[in-house]
């Protein structure tokens, strides 16, 4: 099981906020216990600061907006962090964010966010 201190660099992912799923792209620092970055997403450009404990997983990171803080809740699995997200206790949904290993890959998921920018359906 890869260590999420050894997954400094590149990193993607998405949050679901009510249908709709947003991507995103980081670049995020990590040592032993804490993690930072920045990164910019469909509302723009933000930083990320956080927490992680190697023995349970959990990890806790604020993502900052210049005008916006959004609370994150999840827990590394050795290959991604999965979790929840919350706004001012009135807005929340999931998220999920990995490292990606090269830049080639990076490119690659860039251009698919860029072609799923729709909305959820909803199976009936």
């Amino acid at each position: 099981m890869k260590l999420l201190q050894d997954c400094s660099g590149n990193w993607t992912g998405f949050f679901v906020q009510q249908k709709f799923r947003g991507w995103m792209k980081i670049e995020m620092q990590i040592d032993s216990k804490t993690l930072s970055g920045k990164g910019r997403d469909d509302d723009g450009t933000f930083v990320m600061r956080g927490s992680h404990s190697s023995e349970s997983g959990a990890v806790e990171i604020d993502k900052i907006y210049p005008n916006l803080y959004v609370d994150y809740h999840g827990r590394w699995d050795g290959e991604m962090i999965s979790g929840t997200w919350e706004l001012f206790d009135d807005d929340s949904g999931v998220f999920e964010l990995w490292p990606l290993d090269d830049e080639e890959e990076v490119r690659k998921l860039s251009e698919l966010a860029k072609s799923m920018r729709l909305p959820l359906t909803q199976n009936s």
